[in-house]
Parts: structure tokens; sequence; C-alpha cells
């Protein structure tokens, strides 16, 4: 298990911080559009200086999170290709060491079929763990953003939504 620590290191944190910077630069979109609509119907005519910045500031945001979010998928690739491969190198040394007899009960075929299946298991965990950094930020600000929108009636969706899981958690422990 020391080999995975090493690669769950520095990759791994870069990774989930540029994915939540990316992710919470999507935001910049309604938010600039915003802007460029109430521009363009406002009647004192401001200048169009003003409007230029706020199409720069969007393309700007979403060329900026573009290449982020590349950078971070390219460590998160990175990092679940050195696990993947620690994990088939500590199995298959696993599997050397084991003896004639303990062999006799599995055919290669299955033994290699575990060894697949388990690590893209490892892939595509540290693959979507980049979630985990990015979710709750991402969460919270469009609730902060959809209360600073619409008010404070705005946070009955949040609501509603906790109300609904806990509703469901409910309903689907009674039917199991």
């Amino acid at each position: 298990m020391s080999s995975f620590k090493k690669y769950l290191g520095p990759l791994f944190w870069a990774s989930g911080i540029l994915a939540t910077i990316a992710n919470l630069l999507q935001f910049s979109g309604p938010i600039m559009i915003n802007n460029v609509l109430e521009f363009l119907s406002d009647p004192t005519h401001p200048p169009i200086s003003q409007g230029i910045i706020y199409v720069s500031i969007l393309i700007i945001c979403y060329i900026l999170r573009t290449i982020i979010f590349q950078h971070s998928m390219h460590y998160v690739n990175l990092n679940c290709i050195q696990v993947q491969n620690s994990a088939n190198s500590l199995i298959y040394h696993k599997i050397l060491k084991l003896s004639s007899a303990s062999r006799k009960y599995l055919e290669t075929g299955s033994i290699m079929n575990y060894i697949n299946v388990d690590t893209m298991s490892f892939y595509f965990f540290i693959m979507m763990s980049t979630f985990l950094f990015s979710a709750p930020f991402m969460i919270l600000t469009a609730i902060v953003l959809l209360i600073v929108e619409v008010g404070w009636i705005g946070i009955a969706a949040p609501l509603m939504f906790a109300v609904g899981m806990f509703l469901q958690q409910k309903i689907m422990k009674k039917g199991f």
C-alpha cells in the first residue's frame, strides 16, 4: 500500500485544486452574460468600452477554464495510470509468490479478470475523486448566485432538494 501513497501526493491535490478553479470559472459565463444584457438594455447608453470589457472577461474566463481543466485532467490521468500500474505490479508480485497448490484453485483467465476489474476500479475512483474537491464549492457557489439573483426565495430550491434526498433515502430503506 505504500506504493499507492506516493501517487496520491502533489499531483492528486493539484488536479483537485485545478478542477475546483476550473469549475468555479464556469460561473463567470452567466454573470458576464447578465452584465452584457444589462449593458445592452441600459437607456443611458454607457460607453461601448464597458460592453467590450464584459465580453472580453467572458471569453478570457472560458479560455482560462478550458486550459486549467485540461491541466487538471492531465494530472489526474497521469495519477490514475501510475496508481493502476502500481496496483498491477502489486497483484502480479502477489500472484508470483503463490504456491502451485493455491494456484490450482484459480484459472488464469479469472485471475486476469480480477486484475483488470480491480485496477480499473482504482482508475475510475481516482478519476472521479476531483469532484470530491470541486462539487461542494460548485454547490455553494450556485446557491449563493441563486440567492443573489432571485433573493431569499432562492434558498427554497436547495431546501427542497435536501428534503427530497431525505425522503428518497427513507423510501429506499423501506423498499429494501
